[in-house]
């Protein structure tokens, strides 16, 4: 049997708790895992986690889903992403049906959004400052009547 690998990902760790990892790295990762006990207790608490999310969502899971999700599409529907749907009949893949953004122009509204945020900025610092060179009005005590008008 090889060396096992000087470290494991938590990626991998997730992957081999969910049974997702081929036969000889799972044979690795179980040799790191008896080298490595505070990773092994780790391992331990997530598949505690995971019996706990079973038991509670399971059942959920199993329901069959409901009738709107599963009919199918009216033929005459506007589909939602026509690039994908594009993509589908060409065989090629969705990305090179996205359509891109040009990176030297910025969206609509950004600018007018910074210069409204900057004028609430410039605002809150004018009324503080404002408030700050107010006279300070001493604390009423308790040994003063009220005034009554």
């Amino acid at each position: 049997m090889s060396q096992p690998r000087p470290t494991v990902s938590d990626a991998e760790l997730c992957a081999f708790l969910d049974c997702e990892t081929s036969s000889w790295r799972r044979a690795e990762i179980e040799a790191w895992l008896a080298l490595h006990p505070e990773a092994g207790a780790r391992l331990a608490g997530w598949r505690g986690q995971q019996r706990l999310l079973h038991a509670a969502f399971d059942s959920i899971a199993r329901e069959p889903l409901p009738e709107f999700l599963t009919a199918p599409l009216p033929e005459n529907r506007v589909a939602p992403f026509p690039h994908a749907i594009a993509a589908q009949r060409n065989k090629r893949p969705a990305e090179d049906m996205t359509p891109r953004a040009d990176p030297d122009t910025k969206a609509p509204g950004v600018r007018g959004l910074r210069v409204l945020v900057l004028v609430v900025l410039a605002l809150a610092v004018l009324i503080g400052l404002m408030a700050s060179s107010l006279p300070q009005r001493p604390a009423k005590s308790a040994a003063q009547p009220a005034l009554l008008h």
